[in-house]
This record gives structure tokens, sequence and C-alpha cells, in this order.
């Protein structure tokens, strides 16, 4: 939920690179209309924005607050820029060949990929998404082994009863199913303790976010688990109280119950 809610967190480019193009000053309307033509042929682009002098100026303004600008200035400092959206297939070698391309193209002054920007949050979320499974491989361990412990304690006080149901011809997987059982239910009861525990901490920072989201002029909904999640959570509960059970059965009967 961490990785999920740091992705929502760069929404603005989406988690990918995004291609800012710099129009030359008083590039005629035609060529600019050929260019966003060429933009939108080209396989690798999805998504081509014009944004005019006109239309950077005034939100400029609005941003900044500065909204007689232009009046002390006397004229427009701002380029027409062309930003394009890649598709999420396209590859860093494969957007420096195009950037070589597009540079080349008439009325363009300059052709800018925020490769450095995108290439940081890929590598905090790789980091963060390897160390979200190492921790979890080390809870799994973890819970396996209360798990463990705790079916142990059980079969050991139910000594004498195990001893007696083996000496009447119970076997050990029958013997073991009810431990089994217990391993299960305390699986399930992890896991689901584990989603009141995520959606309570979800809630409460969910709050805090909007808030500060809201002093940047921004807006965001921290993203809670899914079905997928909630059911994998159940899987992944149930499957560890069962391991655990297992494991501390089968030390036990080797003593407890003969062959």
């Amino acid at each position: 939920m961490l990785v999920s809610n740091v992705q929502i967190l760069g929404a603005t480019w989406d988690g990918h690179p995004k291609i800012s193009i710099y129009l030359n000053h008083g590039v005629s309307q035609k060529t600019i209309d050929q260019r966003l033509a060429d933009y939108r042929e080209n396989p690798l682009i999805k998504e081509v924005v014009y944004i005019s002098p006109e239309q950077g100026v005034n939100d400029f303004q609005q941003q900044a607050g500065l909204q007689d600008v232009i009046a002390q200035l006397g004229f427009n400092p701002l380029p027409g820029v062309i930003e394009l959206r890649p598709v999420n297939e396209a590859s860093f070698e494969q957007l420096d060949e195009a950037l070589v391309y597009f540079q080349r193209m008439d009325g363009v002054d300059q052709v800018r990929l925020d490769r450095q920007w995108v290439q940081r949050l890929q590598t905090i979320l790789t980091m963060l998404e390897r160390f979200a499974f190492m921790l979890g491989g080390i809870l799994g361990l973890t819970v396996v082994l209360v798990i463990s412990n705790t079916v142990r304690l059980s079969i050991e006080s139910r000594r004498d009863e195990i001893k007696i149901i083996s000496m009447v011809g119970g076997t050990r997987g029958f013997i073991a199913m009810p431990f089994i059982y217990m391993g299960i239910w305390y699986g399930v009861m992890g896991a689901v303790l584990a989603q009141v525990i995520v959606f309570s901490l979800l809630s409460v920072l969910s709050h805090e976010m909007m808030k500060i989201a809201g002093l940047y002029s921004s807006e965001m909904v921290l993203s809670y688990p899914g079905f997928s999640i909630l059911g994998s959570l159940l899987l992944f509960g149930i499957a560890f109280g069962v391991l655990g059970a297992i494991s501390s059965c089968y030390r036990h009967f080797q003593v407890l119950v003969p062959d």
C-alpha cells in the first residue's frame, strides 16, 4: 500500500517520462499544426498537448499571482510548448532516438525529456517494492514460527490424549487435523487483524495527507486495499497457519505417535 500511494503522488506524470518541445518564437500556425500531426502519428506517442504562449502566460499568472506581468514586460516571453506523453512500453533508448528526430524538425527550438526525475521515482519505487517483499518474507517467517510455537503448546497440553488416540489406532493425520484447523484459524484471524490495522492507519493518514495536498493546491486520495490484496492476505494467512501447524505436529509426533 505504501508503494501504491507513492505512485499516486507521482500521478501528474504517471510514473513515466514526459517530452516537452519548445517552439521557436514567431513560428506559424501552419507549422505548429504540421508538428502536432507528425507527433500524433508517431507510434511512441500516446498523447499530444499543445500549450500556446497565451495559455502559458495565463497559467503562469494564476499560479504565481502576477496578474500584470505582461503589461510590465511589454511582450510575451514564453514560447509555445508541445507536451508529449510516450506509451508505457517505450524505453529510454527509443525516446532518446525520438528526441534527436524531434530536435531536427522545423520550428523546434529545444526538446527536453524529464528522464532524471522519472528515473529517481522508479528507483525509489523499486527499492520500496524490494523492501516490502523482504519485510513480507520476514513477517511471514515470524507468523509460521509463532503459530508453530502456539500449536506446540497445545500439543504439549494434550500429550496424554494424543498417546491414547494413537494406541487405539488413530493415525498421525487424524490426530494432526485439529491442530491444522487451529493453525488455519490463527492465520485467518491474523489476516483479518492486518486488514483492520491497514484500513485504520490509512483512514488516519488520509485526512492528514489531504490537508497537506490542499496546501499545494493539489488533490490526493489515498489508495485503499482492493479485493485482490484482501484475498491475498487471507490466502497467505491460511498458508502460513497450515505450514506452522504441520511443522509443529511433525516435530512432536515423532516422539508422541509411533509409526
